[in-house]
């Protein structure tokens, strides 16, 4: 009786999973709900859900996981992890069994598994690499007791149907974000501006060659170590911070960014579709394109270095182009006394004394000489 309930809780357990693999394609996978299925599936005491890049540990999810045991692996083991082994031959669709592909002399000497598996009662793991590459991800599952592995464990019965299904799965959400890549190059290449793909730390992940070269043409914006990067430091903060609004921000995020009295970008910003990367961290779609108008670029940026209102920043944008209060106020069909006020607030915040000196700190903010 107590196996055929057995067999019955892992019936339950493989239906569960199965309907959360399903979503694997979603933009915003159910990890949890995975990881909590294929762990009564496997039959394991505890789960993982883990992505690097290189041994950069970009995302983790775990499940009835140690407190302590958690807090020690991001702070400290997750650098020494077997997992991350670069000899190992890994590929995307592949289980690793530690029994099976740590030798008793390797697994005396391994430090994370003497030091943190054994203590933390984690003896034996079960790893199915979900993707392997410059992005990898794999759920790991562990057991406090040591358990002869098999090939027909992973291979046939529930662990077996899991793994097909995985497998299946996988290859959905890798065909879809394919057709999203090759659909960010196809609109590359029919208009004159540059669309990639950036994280919001500035990495550019990805770019077509045709992007690459009209980014490294741009006297505003260029591409330095793999980040995106600006000539002048405090428009580099500003599109650092763009950045990271825009990953936070539901719709799309427009920035200014000049470069030398004839350069200068308009860089548009939105959320990209999630099924690109396994973390959950947001990537960008970014485009970038010659500004409409030089005054674009002027008043978004000044704006953001100097603190200031769209009206004042339109205001003082005039001033930059050698406009008297008298023609601001006949263009923007304000009165005069408006126009005056805005220069008087723009003057105290800046702490100039002098018109001129307005300007001169204007042209500093949107770095032009």
């Amino acid at each position: 009786m107590p196996e055929a309930s057995e067999r019955g809780g892992k019936a339950v357990a493989l239906r569960r999973a199965l309907e959360a693999i399903r979503h694997l394609s979603d933009p915003a996978p159910p990890w949890l709900d995975i990881l909590q299925s294929a762990r009564d599936v496997v039959g394991s005491d505890t789960a993982s859900f883990l992505v690097v890049e290189g041994t950069r540990l970009v995302d983790g999810l775990t499940l009835d996981v140690d407190s302590v045991a958690e807090r020690e692996y991001f702070a400290h083991f997750h650098a020494k992890d077997i997992l991350l082994n670069p000899t190992l031959p890994w590929n995307a669709g592949t289980w690793f069994d530690s029994e099976w592909c740590l030798t008793p002399e390797v697994r005396s000497q391994s430090e994370y598994y003497n030091d943190f598996m054994l203590k933390h009662r984690m003896r034996h793991m079960l790893s199915f690499q979900i993707e392997a590459g410059a992005q990898s991800a794999a759920i790991s599952f562990h057991r406090a007791s040591k358990t002869e592995g098999c090939d027909d464990f992973l291979s046939t019965g529930p662990v077996g149907e899991l793994t097909t299904a995985l497998l299946s799965a996988m290859a959905d959400r890798k065909a879809a974000a394919d057709r999203v890549l090759t659909t960010i190059d196809l609109i590359d290449s029919s208009f004159d501006e540059a669309t990639f793909l950036v994280d919001a730390e500035g990495r550019v992940i990805h770019a077509c060659e045709a992007a690459r070269a009209r980014l490294d043409r741009m006297s505003s914006v260029g591409v330095r170590a793999g980040r995106l990067w600006h000539s002048s430091p405090k428009l580099r903060k500003h599109l650092e911070a763009s950045l990271r609004r825009a990953s936070l921000a539901s719709g799309p995020l427009r920035v200014a960014l000049p470069g030398s009295r004839t350069g200068g970008c308009i860089m548009d910003l939105a959320r990209a579709d999630g099924r690109l990367r396994y973390d959950r961290h947001p990537l960008l779609l970014a485009r970038v394109s010659p500004p409409r108008a030089r005054a674009e670029i002027v008043l978004d940026v000044l704006c953001a270095a100097l603190d200031i209102t769209a009206a004042e920043g339109e205001v003082l944008a005039e001033l930059v182009h050698g406009a008297t209060a008298e023609e601001i106020a006949a263009a923007t069909a304000v009165s005069i006394h408006t126009v005056r006020k805005h220069i008087a607030h723009l003057m105290e915040k800046t702490g100039c004394v002098r018109q001129v000196d307005l300007v001169r700190l204007a042209l500093g903010a949107v770095g032009v000489d």
